[in-house]
């Protein structure tokens, strides 16, 4: 994970509306993320332990009482002081997914807040309150619904399936649909054994850390960052959808809308630094820790829905997930639509040479469609649950999330209707 050094965010809401949501953000952020001692980073309590040393701040949490809120703001009574979320305080680290998506949702629903004037107006505080109460909400459940599925699959990391898949393996398992992220050697019969042993997984920087980048350590199968963030930027485009916001045009729930914001992330901020040649000390400015500065770099994007997308693709760029652990290739691929000429079929199925089936370059790479034509469509169906479909990867699962928690207006659901199957994780 990563150190986030002391700094203090300025504030646009009123703190009084803020003080309780703030203590549920840091109740879900503990119980969905949580880093141990040991470095480990488990999920939720459902589907893995939780350390009772861990390195968050669970004595904090322990004392974020109303009546300490109370004595707090009364001692310090500063809007600065009053809106440092649960995800720039509590945690002090970036990079976390909980504490990334809800800097986000803080950007963008300053952006489109009801009232310009008055930055806090009733009316911009109690929006602000419900959107993040929906947003954290959406995460929690992502968190559990994520890591429960990972434990069903049990589907390894790139690390492992990349450095040790053979072909036999992949052969073998061809057909069940989980193994797109590894070459087909039947359709790259010069490839030969798919295995490459000394394949570099980049993994999750590690900024302001002197530690080696993060590799998680759970199964691969659906991507919890893909999930976290679908879900939360579903849930702000539920709601902007349906408040019917100035400068927002009409959209589609499963398609691109046009709800654009600028983002700073904390990696390319200017300040923080990579390969720190010591161990972080929060006692020294950083500017003061000699490391690699990372450039400042301000990122525009034209919609939530591409956020969306590239939120999720990012972790196969650092090679700690499968392109499927975020959506189908199928959804998001460039088809192969002009089959190739040298196409031949003999009376021996091993050695029919088929045409790939998504669009490659000279170098055998794919290419993602536009975002603003990417669709989460394509299903498949599970031993476990017969007779139904399900879609592919954390996207969709995200998505799935926020749409039926806006739709019950924040309300449990019934048990009758929730889904079954948790104590058979980790078998189908």
């Amino acid at each position: 994970m990563i150190r986030l050094h002391q700094r203090l965010e300025e504030a646009e809401y009123n703190k009084n509306y803020v003080l309780y949501w703030n203590h549920v953000a840091l109740e879900l952020v503990r119980l969905t993320h949580t880093e141990t001692a040991s470095g480990a980073v488990n999920g939720p309590p459902l589907v893995a332990r939780m350390s009772p040393t861990s390195l968050l701040s669970s004595n904090r949490l322990g004392i974020l009482h109303p009546a300490i809120h109370d004595a707090f703001f009364a001692l310090h009574n500063t809007a600065g002081m009053a809106l440092t979320l649960a995800q720039h305080k509590a945690i002090g680290e970036i990079g976390v997914p909980l504490r990334l998506y809800n800097q986000i949702l803080r950007k963008v629903a300053w952006n489109y807040r009801p009232d310009k004037k008055i930055p806090d107006s009733d009316k911009n505080n109690v929006e602000f309150a419900r959107l993040f109460t929906l947003c954290n909400a959406a995460m929690a459940d992502a968190g559990i619904f994520a890591w429960q599925e990972k434990y069903c699959f049990e589907f390894w990391q790139p690390l492992s399936g990349v450095r040790k898949a053979s072909r036999d393996l992949i052969v073998r398992n061809r057909g069940n649909g989980m193994v797109e992220g590894i070459p087909d050697p039947d359709r790259s019969p010069t490839m030969g054994d798919a295995t490459d042993p000394f394949w570099l997984e980049l993994g999750a920087p590690s900024t302001n850390s002197n530690r080696t980048p993060f590799k998680p350590a759970f199964p691969a199968y659906p991507s919890g960052h893909a999930a976290f963030g679908a879900a939360c930027f579903q849930m702000m485009r539920l709601y902007y959808k349906n408040s019917h916001r100035e400068g927002i045009a009409d959209f589609d729930v499963d398609g691109p809308d046009n709800i654009a914001f600028d983002f700073v992330s904390d990696e390319q901020d200017g300040q923080n630094r990579d390969n720190l040649r010591h161990a972080f000390d929060p006692t020294v400015p950083i500017d003061d820790q000699p490391g690699i500065v990372h450039a400042a770099w301000k990122r525009r994007f034209s919609s939530l829905w591409e956020a969306m997308w590239e939120n999720a693709v990012s972790r196969v760029w650092l090679g700690v997930h499968w392109r499927f652990d975020a959506f189908s290739s199928q959804d998001t691929l460039v088809p192969n639509e002009t089959p190739s000429p040298a196409t031949t079929k003999t009376s021996s199925p091993s050695s029919t040479e088929s045409p790939p089936l998504y669009a490659v370059g000279p170098d055998q790479s794919t290419s993602y469609k536009p975002v603003a034509e990417v669709r989460c469509t394509s299903t498949g169906s599970r031993r476990d649950r017969p007779g139904k479909d399900f879609l592919v990867g954390g996207v969709p699962l995200g998505i799935d999330i926020a749409n039926d928690i806006f739709q019950g207006g924040l309300k449990p659901t019934p048990p009758n209707r929730q889904p079954t199957g948790r104590h058979r994780r980790g078998r189908l």
